[in-house]
This record gives C-alpha cells, structure tokens and sequence, in this order.
C-alpha cells in the first residue's frame, strides 16, 4: 500500500514542478534492437508550451543509417551529412507537437549504436537548446538474407551501376548545335511507377529525344520523365532515355549544371536516388558490355562512407547563387528573425491593441495590480491554421486556395466563405493552404469546382501527396492508377 501512495506522490511533485518551472521535454520512440535491411519509424513527441518561433530538431544517426520525412507538422525536413533536421521559421501554436520520420538501416550495417539529438528553439529572444537522451540500439546481422540491392554491382568501364541506379553521360553538343543529354537508367526487376526529374541551367528549352515509354514533361526548368509502369521487357532491365537542351537566352556568368533524381515504387514505398554524372559514352551502350561484380560487407561500408563525403549540392537557385542547404536555417539567418521579432503589442491590428489596452484596464480594475502582458496576451491571442495532418501511407488530395510567406489569421477565409477547416504546410518558403482530403481525384475535382462557384476564389486547384509528401497530381494519378477529369 506504502509504495503505490510513494509513486503517487513522486507523480504529483514532478507534475508540481513541470507546472512551475515548464520548460520543453522531448520523448521518442526509437526500438533498442533491429535487424539490418529493415525500416522502421521513430516519433518525436515535444511538449513546448508556449513557444512559437524558429526551432529546429535534429536528429544524428550513424553511417548506414537513412532518415526520411513521415509527419513533420508543418516543418521542412532535410537529411545531410547524416543529421535528420525538421525546422521550423514559425512553430505551431499546438503546445505539444508530434512528429515522425522513417529510418531504413542497410543491410551490411551490425552492432551497437548511439543516436543523439537536440532541439534548438527561441524564447526569450535566446536560442535555447534542449538535448535528446542518447539512445543506445543494436543492428542484428540477419542470416541467410541476401539483399542484392547492396551487394551486387554492374561494371560498364571505368564506372559502377548497383542494380537500381541511374546515372547521366555528360551532357555533349551535337552537330546542329543542340545539348544532348542520356540517362542510362538499372531498373532491375522493377515494374510500377518511375520517374526522373531534372533541374536544367537557365536560358534552355528541353526537348524529348528518346522516352522509353515515358511520359515527358516541361515546367520551367524542370525536366520530367514519368512511367505509370516502368518497362517490362527482360531485355529491359536497363535502358536509356534521352533530352535535348536548346539555347534560347544567354547567361555568360552561369556554369552548366544539371542535377537529377531517379524516383520508383517498391513494396507501396516511393525511393528517390540522385543521378550522379559520368564521363561515359552510352550512345555505344550495349547491356551485354556489363559484367557483374559482388561486393564484401567491407567494401559496401566503404562504399556508402565514400558516397557521404562525395555528397554536395550543386542547384542553382532562380537569382544563379545558392545559399546553403535546403531546409537549414544558417546562424545568420536566425540571427535576422530575433532581430526583426516584434514585441507582442507591435503585432496587433489597431482593433486588437485597442482590446488589448481595455482588457489590461480591466484586469488592473479587478486585480488591483499590475497584470502579466503574458496573460493577456493568452487572453488575445489570435486564432490559428491547424496544421496539416496526411495520412500515414498512400495516395491523397487537397484542394490549394491560398500561399502566402507569412501565416495568416485562421478566421481570415471566413470572409471568402470558407466555412470548413483550412489547414496549412511549409512548402518550398511558402505557406500553402489546404481544405479537404480526398483519397480519389474525382472527389477533389468536385470540391475544387465548389470552391469556384460557392466562393471568390477562383485559382483554387488540386493538389497532391504520396505518403504525406508532396508530388505533382500527374504522378499521384499514375502511382493510385486513376482517371484524370478536367
């Protein structure tokens, strides 16, 4: 009886505390033991209160380790340099969030392992730190499972294919003055949804050459291929697709750079791997050119430590510079949010400041001291986006009605009659606002012609997700095998 009563007590002082003094706690959910080859989700449960500005989690995981976005509560996601980074610029006024990101283990990794963490965030106007617990898991070999898919090599001269794989011949000009482009794609035994994208230098027009089947695709200086089904034929395994870059406007200062990924479904799940560009003449290319080659644990091991320091980022943004890595706040960067943070009563509309001010007056009234701006600032507090919630797995749609850099009160849509709830991601530096969620496009057809005939905004469109990650509607449709309807 004494020892139920102790932990009790234990309870309530620790609850007495947390109250007191508040402060952010981080749990997680990572397993202590898994087997090599596998894949599993840890979630990230952060109690923070009353925080609402920049923040970020890091996550750091041992080579061999893979970590990619499953729920990020609205926050961007990036995995470099074997660090798993979910930030936000502007938290969720959610005082708990919860948040998950997918980790697949490969297969020649065994033994232990330590993963650390922290989670960085603002309050105060001073950059706080929370650290992770360390968290000890150990990596079971496991026996007689071979995973070609990290063993097995093609050697076609002096370069390397795994059996998935995709890599680009350096781009040469032809005779009529046209840039072409071949992409040598090892599909192995894959047959369901593929795609390549490619981000081409500015001032080209892209022309298809060769597409495999492919449907070939052109927006802006974005280059796609898409396949609903990849080729079939044994004798494709692998096979190349080309483009035709054409020079319509001259940048003297610009290098030449195109960076690519090769996508596919496999087991319901979607892969993206980069395509790395070889001296290589694939218009010579035959498949019988290729010899086989089996790598040893050591040298796969080798091989990803290698492929980790290699690893950099050579996009160049629409002003021809690049910044830094994509979804990470630079320290410079943070330092212009604190310098430009407002204080609570500067962020007011002259209606607000106004009830701000008669509140403070009645609060002094009743109290006869000095209210806490805090508190009424919780009491002023203005309404909020929900942030977007998808779906575990599989395809879905929404409806897009607004995009906006800053986050926008959550009544705002009422005066556009939007009654029904609005829902908000970052997405590419933007806000993008969503309503519904549709497993079928038809159904988000509908709801988007709705919108146009029942409200003022008529650019709303549909978007899509596979997997909670966004993808263009084309791919949603080719990955669900589904009608498109105008």
């Amino acid at each position: 009886m004494i020892k139920p009563l102790l932990l009790i007590f234990n309870i309530l002082i620790i609850l007495i505390i947390k109250a007191i003094f508040g402060g952010v706690e981080i749990t997680h959910t990572f397993p202590n033991q898994v087997n090599s080859g596998s894949r599993f989700t840890v979630r990230f449960t952060i109690n923070k209160g009353e925080i609402d500005r920049y923040a970020r989690l890091t996550i750091e995981l041992p080579n061999g380790f893979k970590a990619t976005p499953r729920e990020t509560h609205g926050g961007q996601f990036s995995f470099e340099e074997q660090k798993a980074i979910i930030h936000w610029f502007n938290l969720p006024y959610d005082e708990v969030l919860e948040v998950a990101m997918n980790i697949e283990v490969a297969p020649p990794i065994s033994g232990e392992f330590t993963i650390t963490g922290s989670f960085r965030y603002i309050d105060n106007n001073k950059i706080q730190e929370k650290a992770i617990t360390p968290h000890k898991m150990k990596v079971v070999q496991v026996e007689g499972v071979t995973d070609l898919l990290a063993s097995q090599r093609y050697k076609y001269g002096d370069i390397t294919l795994k059996p998935i794989d995709c890599i680009r011949q350096k781009p040469y000009m032809n005779e009529d003055n046209e840039i072409v482009v071949n992409l040598l794609v090892s599909k192995a035994d894959l047959t369901s949804f593929g795609k390549i994208e490619e981000q081409i230098p500015r001032g080209y027009r892209a022309v298809a050459n060769k597409t495999k089947g492919a449907i070939f695709q052109v927006t802006g200086r974005t280059v796609k291929f898409l396949w609903m089904e990849l080729p079939k034929d044994p004798s494709d395994k692998l096979f190349i697709v080309s483009y035709k870059l054409i020079q319509t406007e001259d940048f003297p200062n610009q290098a030449f750079i195109i960076n690519g990924t090769f996508s596919y479904s496999k087991d319901d799940r979607t892969y993206t791997i980069n395509i790395a560009e070889r001296n290589v003449d694939l218009n010579a290319f035959e498949a019988d050119m290729l010899q086989t080659v089996e790598l040893s644990k050591e040298e796969q091991l080798a091989e990803m430590e290698k492929e980790k320091k290699n690893r950099k980022v050579d996009v160049l943004s629409d002003e021809g510079t690049f910044t830094g890595t994509k979804g990470v706040a630079t320290s410079d960067q943070i330092s212009k949010i604190l310098s430009e943070e407002k204080t609570f009563e500067e962020t007011l509309t002259p209606e607000e400041l106004a009830r701000y001010k008669k509140l403070a007056e009645a609060k002094k009234t009743q109290t006869e001291v000095t209210p806490q701006r805090d508190q009424i600032a919780g009491e002023i507090k203005r309404p909020e986006i929900a942030n977007v919630s998808l779906p575990d797995r599989g395809v879905t749609y929404r409806v897009q009605i607004a995009a906006s850099h800053k986050l926008v009160r959550k009544d705002y849509f009422k005066r556009f009659n939007i009654h029904e709830p609005v829902q908000v991601e970052l997405h590419e530096g933007w806000h993008k606002y969503t309503v519904g969620n549709f497993t079928i496009y038809k159904d988000a057809r509908d709801h988007r012609n709705k919108i146009w005939a029942t409200t003022p905004i008529t650019d709303a469109f549909v978007c899509a997700y596979n997997n909670g990650v966004r993808i263009t509607v084309q791919e949603a449709l080719m990955i669900a095998n589904q009608q498109w309807f105008k």
